[in-house]
């Protein structure tokens, strides 16, 4: 592989590149997607990913299905101790609910791709930690009532079906969050638990005007998602609660919705600025929009003022000469490594001006269909 060539790190091969390696072998949508993971920061050329497919067998590969049936022979394990360590992984709602009364201060894991990452890179010994991941009721996912309802439990790779068939751009956004095997094992619930300023899912979420259902031994509540993130990394879920599941409502006749997720390199990277719009037009006015962000705030949130002001107005690139304005009423952006401020601003007016388009065009037009 040292003497082949690659692209630039952070840069994707060129055009003739890719299609010289879109064949079968190589050039799946599978194929591609592993080759991201494992070169996510140095995409190599195809001479050397065939250099690599065509090399001496791995010996692992061999042993894998005897392992894997060795694997499958061990049963399975509800609780983990280690010295002053404990792990739990009830399988049943009120399992869960006893877990948490046990240890009352123990972490929630999910996914572990966020809370994974204080033990490998942090070399945290996290004391207490209850897995929901085995819990046979937050792994449901249901169409019903006129909205789309997500277990708790629910990973990225199961929800995309669904998000695909009722929620298409929220669905291409959530394969652009981290790799495969991160989807595999990563959930909505948990990302929206993190609360992060960015949050993939959380603006679509917002937009879509999804609600999360928190369950106890007390019963359960329901709040908007909105509701739910109260500030940086804070959230309303109390103690001994749990998120049972996100119920997102259908889009209805002549409702149109999109997200947009912009950062450094279009795979596997943490966003800059997130933005996601529900439309809803009348005789070519805006009836209802719904614009919600990540990345110029705190928390994940609406920009209120732009709402507002769209009501009532003809879906037109006019009245678009206003954006920066009406958002700077709600937002106030940070500078980081990932962007600056004035930065960030230019680039969540610029989304809702490409969702105008988008919508306006007689066939919509993405960029990542070209």
């Amino acid at each position: 592989m040292a003497a082949s060539r690659r692209a630039p790190c952070g840069q994707r091969a060129s055009r003739p590149q890719r299609a010289a390696g879109r064949g079968r072998r190589l050039g799946s949508p599978i194929s591609r997607t592993y080759w991201h993971v494992i070169l996510c920061r140095s995409r190599t050329i195809v001479a050397a990913r065939r250099r690599i497919a065509h090399g001496p067998a791995d010996r692992f590969v061999a042993e894998l299905p005897a392992l894997a049936d060795a694997v499958s022979t061990l049963p399975p394990c509800a609780e983990y101790r280690h010295g002053a360590q404990v792990f739990l992984r009830p399988r049943s709602l009120d399992a869960l609910f006893a877990a948490t009364a046990q240890l009352p201060d123990a972490l929630l894991l999910a996914g572990g791709t966020d809370l994974g990452l204080r033990v490998s890179k942090y070399r945290e010994a996290l004391p207490a930690v209850i897995s929901v991941e085995g819990v046979e009721e937050l792994r449901r996912i249901k169409t019903q009532r006129g909205a789309l309802e997500i277990g708790g439990a629910v990973t990225y790779t199961a929800a995309l079906p669904h998000l695909d068939r009722h929620f298409p751009s929220f669905g291409a956004l959530v394969r652009r969050i981290g790799s495969r095997q991160i989807r595999n094992l990563g959930t909505i619930a948990g990302n929206l638990a993190t609360a992060s300023p960015i949050g993939d899912t959380i603006p679509c979420l917002i937009a879509l005007d999804a609600t999360v259902t928190l369950a106890s031994r007390a019963g359960e509540r329901i709040l908007p998602v909105e509701e739910f993130v109260t500030g940086y990394r804070r959230t309303a879920l109390a103690a001994g609660e749990v998120i049972s599941a996100i119920r997102i409502p259908l889009l209805g006749a002549g409702e149109e919705f999109a997200g947009y997720k912009l950062c450094k390199r279009f795979d596997q990277d943490i966003s800059t600025v997130i933005a996601a719009f529900r439309l809803e037009r009348q005789g070519g006015k805006v009836a209802r929009l719904r614009a919600a962000y990540g990345g110029v705030a705190p928390r994940a949130m609406r920009a209120a003022s732009l709402e507002a002001a769209a009501r009532g107005r003809p879906w037109a690139p006019a009245w678009l000469a206003d954006i920066e304005d009406l958002l700077a009423r709600d937002f106030v952006p940070i500078t980081d490594h990932r962007g600056g401020a004035a930065y960030r601003m230019r680039a969540a007016a610029g989304l809702l001006r490409r969702f105008q388009l988008e919508t306006s065009l007689a066939e919509a037009m993405r960029v990542e269909a070209l």
